[in-house]
């Protein structure tokens, strides 16, 4: 964020792309790029080994006309390049957010937890059917965890209609939600996640920044004052208020 760099610009420094004009300042950054692609490189195959479930579906581009009506749809061309730029980012993301998670749990503090519940398994058998009648058969028992369905969208990868079979199988997903509750993300196959960092900023991170910021955030008495710590929680973590909070954000999504 400091840097303010464009993911086109970090994409040429790093070699993934020769498309975007040269960034003179990622140009200048290119060695600590090159250790934070590592890092993400690393933290994603490790994260794809434990289960993450990864749904490479093409981007639609609708074009309208003059009244706003849609008139074509075709499919984004995306540069591969680009997309590794993304992904160096996104990884990092997701390894601050499964960190403050976690520190949330250990230190006992309470907070808003970005869930995902496995899929219903009436809706895995539906899939179960509909991909039979496309020739790919699966057992709905080896899918109930977050791998069984990694391997399953494996086998879809070199399917004819490999776009059709992962959009069946998303849809058989659940919709993420939040929640004062750790339950786990099913997709990311983490035991711990949430909103602390993100694109674009939620209500949902902004209740977890002030619960750390209430906890370790000096007090006036250099935080010796246990009593004080626990009230300065008190005051941003009340548990109804975020239910309420968890509750109201979830539905804004839908």
């Amino acid at each position: 964020s400091q840097a303010k760099l464009t993911y086109g610009g970090v994409a040429r420094a790093l070699g993934f792309t020769e498309i975007p004009p040269r960034d003179p300042k990622a140009d200048s950054m290119v060695e600590g790029l090159k250790v934070a692609a590592e890092c993400s490189r690393m933290l994603r195959e490790k994260r794809m080994k434990r289960g993450a479930l990864d749904f490479d579906l093409p981007e639609a581009v609708v074009k309208l006309d003059a009244e706003g009506k849609p008139i074509t749809v075709s499919k984004r061309s995306g540069d591969p390049g680009m997309k590794k730029a993304y992904q160096l980012i996104e990884e990092l993301m997701i390894f601050a957010n499964e960190s403050v998670a976690r520190w949330l749990l250990e230190h006992e503090l309470p907070g808003v937890y970005r869930v995902h519940l496995p899929p219903d398994p009436k809706k895995l058998d539906k899939l179960a059917a509909m991909c039979e009648m496309l020739g790919v058969d699966f057992d709905v028992e080896n899918t109930q965890t977050p791998k069984g369905l990694a391997d399953l969208l494996k086998t879809f990868a070199t399917h004819p209609l490999s776009n059709v079979l992962n959009n069946l199988l998303l849809r058989s997903m659940k919709q993420a939600t939040y929640d004062v509750q750790n339950l786990g993300h099913f997709g990311l196959a983490s035991e711990a996640y949430l909103h602390f960092t993100s694109p674009i900023r939620r209500y949902p991170d902004l209740v977890d920044h002030r619960i750390i910021h209430a906890a370790v955030g000096e007090a006036e008495d250099g935080g010796r004052d246990q009593k004080a710590r626990r009230r300065r929680i008190q005051a941003v973590g009340d548990m109804d208020k975020l239910t309420e909070a968890a509750t109201q954000s979830s539905l804004a999504e839908r």
